[in-house]
């Protein structure tokens, strides 16, 4: 009990405490001796909490380890300025905060470690890079491009196959409005319009534009769009792709010009058509004054 009446915890029942954290909790002295770690830091580290007692880190984490270790914990008690780092505990990764622990004359004499488990989060962290890295692989074997507008905070993001189909680097990749200044002047209203009736509920986005690459190069994109609706109801991002068309567009567009010369420089075949009764004499020609054939046995 504290002398205003607040029930308080002794040094046990706070150790008993402190062993029911999930986070790994120690004290080291300047020299690097433990001389306190709760339960998840025996388990980590593995043994039994006497056999750890008293001992350096060398002895149970490794030399280049706890090398690491020891710089940090003497930057640590020169400086007296906390620090934060991901280290290994009993093969698992740590984030680690430290502090130093003062004594009376307010000079650091130990260090506090605070670690938390993060190894499944780092695990997550590295199956998203490897479905982001083959995403990407796809994405560029197929020559689509993909892009997110969020609505809420006005940012853009390009695919790095989206940043090639512009020609430009990732870095250069734009952010918010000025990708729209990539795009033909021509055909600038038209894509706003189709992303403005996109995020209004409308139809999702479908349409043909053209692109000025940086180099002056003119590309054609056909571009398709979504937009996804919060619980409130409204636009919160527009996720689209676009794939490269130019060549389609090009060798559909000479095609049908072809066809277009092909009918206007063909001969006339004519339409006049002289049939007798029955079917059994049949004359045809390109213009009425076509002189009609006679049958050597004559008519009938």
């Amino acid at each position: 009990m504290s002398p205003e009446g607040r029930r308080t915890l002794d040094g046990d029942r706070l150790a008993d405490v402190l062993d029911e954290v999930a986070v790994c909790l120690y004290v080291k002295d300047r020299d690097g001796r433990f001389l306190y770690l709760n339960r998840a830091t025996v388990d980590a580290l593995g043994g039994e909490r006497d056999a750890i007692l008293g001992t350096r880190a060398e002895d149970l984490i490794g030399e280049q380890e706890a090398a690491r270790w020891a710089e940090q914990d003497q930057q640590l008690i020169a400086t007296g300025a906390p620090l934060d780092d991901e280290e290994t505990l009993g093969g698992r990764v740590h984030v680690t905060h430290k502090v130093p622990l003062l004594d009376r004359d307010g000079r650091p004499a130990a260090v506090i470690g605070v670690s938390t488990d993060i190894t499944r989060r780092k695990q997550h962290e590295e199956r998203l890079r490897r479905s982001e890295r083959r995403l990407a692989e796809a994405q560029q074997i197929a020559g689509l491009g993909s892009w997110h507008w969020d609505a809420v905070e006005g940012e853009l993001t390009w695919s790095t196959e989206l940043c090639r189909l512009y020609g430009v680097s990732p870095e250069q990749a734009p952010t918010g409005e000025e990708a729209l200044g990539l795009v033909h002047e021509d055909d600038r209203e038209r894509v706003r319009a189709a992303s403005d009736a996109a995020l209004a509920g409308g139809a999702p986005m479908d349409l043909d534009m053209r692109i000025v690459r940086p180099d002056g190069e003119i590309r054609v994109l056909h571009c398709r769009g979504g937009v996804t609706i919060g619980p409130d109801g409204s636009p919160t991002r527009l996720d689209g792709t676009c794939i490269d068309v130019t060549d389609h567009r090009r060798a559909r567009s000479g095609g049908s010009r072809r066809r277009s010369g092909s009918r206007r420089s063909a001969p006339s075949t004519g339409t006049s058509t002289a049939t007798r009764s029955r079917g059994r004499r049949r004359c045809t020609g390109s213009s009425a004054s076509t002189p009609r054939a006679s049958s050597p046995r004559g008519p009938r």
